[in-house]
């Protein structure tokens, strides 16, 4: 059963998906300026909209993949270890979005199984 204040943070990672976007893209941009766009690109903004809504929801977090949505981009020449680099950057957006609204650490550990 979902907690309130799950629910809370649910709600406001999913309404603030795009802006969560804007700073994934800025800050990837930043770590890795050879990958342009990233090749995580086409399903971040679901992917934040999606793990907001599924946390509000009490849902698994395993369960914000089986419905994810978008396109991944591998160029040839990419390393695999790219793909753990923009999913890192991902945690670290989540991580100060949930450090600005006083997250419980729970909803942390929810935020790195769905990641």
């Amino acid at each position: 059963m979902t907690r309130p204040r799950e629910q809370q943070v649910g709600a406001f990672l999913h309404h603030q998906a795009e802006e969560l976007t804007r700073i994934w893209r800025l800050a990837r941009h930043t770590s890795r300026k050879d990958v342009f766009p990233g090749c995580l690109d086409g399903v971040m903004g679901d992917f934040f909209a999606r793990v907001g809504t599924l946390l509000e929801a009490g849902a698994p977090a395993e369960s914000a993949w089986a419905t994810l949505e978008g396109c991944i981009r591998w160029p040839p020449g990419i390393a695999p270890a790219e793909l753990t680099g923009e999913w890192d950057e991902a945690r670290d957006v989540l991580e100060a979005a949930c450090e600005s609204v006083n997250a419980a650490p729970d909803v942390m550990q929810w935020l790195d199984a769905a990641i």
